[in-house]
């Protein structure tokens, strides 16, 4: 159904998968539970009540979630790493000069041919990841120098090396899926940060443990950085969304390397918004945009209210704030993209970045989220209906009705997202920094269509109960309803069709919540917040 929930399933059985969704679905739904009591009883004017238990039963269910999200400790129910999308950012970046985005699995069937392995590499599918349609290995094969002409012999020796650690610690099923992907994408600026990292010394059990130690100290310093600048009521509620939620769980891109760098430099800037550095945020924002492109959303929030702002007449001139944040952004922007350009060779990665992220987007997934998925659904052509023939068969019909929906509903998607720009533009106008960028992750899906696990970003919205804190029980609802989708729901296409339409539910109430409803206080203790 999901990513690696297969795999999960042959080696430890469908039941220790799904207890795990069960207790994720359980702590969502006290956490929404425990909130709409908070709220219940502020009004009654019976705050007091209990307060000291509900507030220990907030706690313990963070940590809990926190539990949760790396599967009560069970990972990928066999070991720690993500073989698989360790070795796409390991690999990938490590050998980016010599790969592009384009060789990777032709490289590694080289690789695993010339180990011998030959006859398991003859019969499988790899993935064209010029054109994104799974080809045999054939043509592959038949011509090694079309890969090996971009390696000296060092360096092929050690890329056939690293590919045989990767290769030694799946099945032979499971490696051969792995080649059937969709390569390796992030920008430059990743590729200069993680390839160093991944330069440092060969794939190793060690090795590779350390890179993926990396991601849970970021994580640790966002969570410092939310208690810092919101409390520990604002980071309890984000925490529950975080480890409950169906769209980002540990099972996606944990036990990987880097993979949340994009997420802690988001919510870091948001922190910093909250306690008066607009510099250092903008700079931090700047850096999340510059890693994953879409967290741009968040500078776009802020560039609403700083025009806004702008417009004011009791204002002449850009405010402080507004130049300092502004500074920041394209500080942060410049240094890492200087040292993209310098680590990567100049320009041409970039312009190659471009072109794959066109053929990257115009792909249609499975486990795509947002508005444009909702858009291109076609009930006739979902996976379950589609009979006949092979997975890639099936899957090309399904794309083919997909793009044909989204072509004939082009228009629509452009008006609707206008006038949720217009909505946002109208939020942010009367907020304070920090909530124009919060609310700006609103964008996200409805302007872009990203796989599911970026969606960990809506754990931003948590924060925002330090002012509307009905926004807490709406926050964790989203979570615990997510897996009502999944037991209803049993394939992946539509259930991440059902998730795009909460999600754009719950971002247009948020949304128009500023317009309708004055800032409360957070829960009954405002002062615990921070500033």
């Amino acid at each position: 159904m999901f990513g690696l929930a297969t795999f999960a399933d042959e080696i430890a059985g469908p039941g220790s998968r799904r207890a795990v969704e069960s207790a994720k679905a359980l702590v969502a739904a006290l956490g929404a539970a425990l909130l709409i009591l908070d709220l219940v009883l502020r009004r009654a004017g019976h705050s007091a009540w209990l307060r000291r238990l509900r507030e220990v039963a907030l706690v313990l269910l963070a940590m809990v979630a926190g539990l949760a999200w790396w599967n009560f400790m069970q990972f990928h129910y066999l070991h720690y790493t993500h073989v698989s999308d360790t070795f796409h950012y390991y690999v990938g970046s490590k050998y980016f000069d010599e790969l592009g985005h384009s060789r990777l699995y032709a490289c590694t069937a080289i690789a695993d041919a010339e180990a011998g392995t030959h006859t398991g590499v003859s019969g499988r599918l790899l993935r064209n990841l010029e054109t994104n349609r799974l080809e045999p290995t054939t043509s592959t094969l038949a011509d090694p120098d079309a890969c090996k002409r971009h390696f000296d012999v060092p360096r092929w020796d050690m890329f056939t090396h690293d590919v045989g650690w990767f290769r030694d610690r799946v099945p032979r099923s499971r490696w051969h899926a792995i080649q059937r992907d969709h390569g390796y994408n992030p920008p430059p600026t990743w590729t200069a940060l993680g390839g160093a990292l991944a330069a440092s010394a060969p794939a190793s059990d060690a090795w590779i443990l350390a890179l993926a130690a990396i991601d849970p100290l970021l994580l640790c310093a966002m969570w410092a950085a939310i208690a810092w600048a919101f409390g520990w009521r604002a980071l309890c509620v984000a925490a529950i969304f975080w480890g409950t939620n169906l769209f980002a769980g540990f099972g996606w891109t944990g036990g990987s390397f880097l993979r949340q760098a994009w997420l802690v430099a988001s919510i870091g800037g948001i922190c910093l918004l909250r306690r008066g550095r607009p510099a250092s945020a903008g700079a931090s924002l700047a850096v999340a945009a510059s890693l994953r492109i879409f967290p741009a959303a968040l500078l776009v929030g802020v560039a609403l209210r700083g025009l806004w702002s702008l417009m004011s007449s009791e204002r002449r001139g850009v405010a402080a704030d507004h130049r300092r944040f502004t500074a920041g952004a394209l500080a942060g922007a410049a240094a890492i993209v200087t040292v993209s350009l310098v680590a990567v060779g100049g320009f041409q990665p970039w312009l190659e970045f471009i072109d794959n992220s066109r053929t990257h987007l115009a792909t249609p997934l499975k486990n795509h989220v947002g508005l444009q998925t909702v858009l291109a659904y076609d009930a006739d052509h979902v996976d379950r209906l589609i009979q006949g023939g092979t997975a890639e068969d099936r899957y090309l019909e399904w794309r083919a009705a997909r793009e044909s929906r989204s072509a004939e509903r082009v228009v629509g998607y452009w008006l609707l997202l206008t006038g949720f720009g217009i909505l946002l533009a109208f939020a942010v106008r009367d907020q304070p920094d920090w909530v124009a960028a919060t609310l700006g992750i609103g964008l996200i899906p409805v302007a872009f269509e990203l796989t599911n696990y970026y969606y960990a970003i809506l754990l931003g919205y948590g924060l925002l109960v330090v002012r509307w804190p009905g926004i807490g029980p709406a926050l964790l609802g989203l979570s615990a309803l997510g897996w009502v989708i999944v037991d209803r729901r049993q394939w992946q296409d539509e259930i991440m069709v059902w998730g795009s339409v909460f999600v754009l539910v719950f971002v247009c109430f948020c949304t128009l919540l500023p317009l309708y409803r004055a800032p409360q206080g957070s829960f009954s203790d405002e002062s615990s917040a921070g500033l």
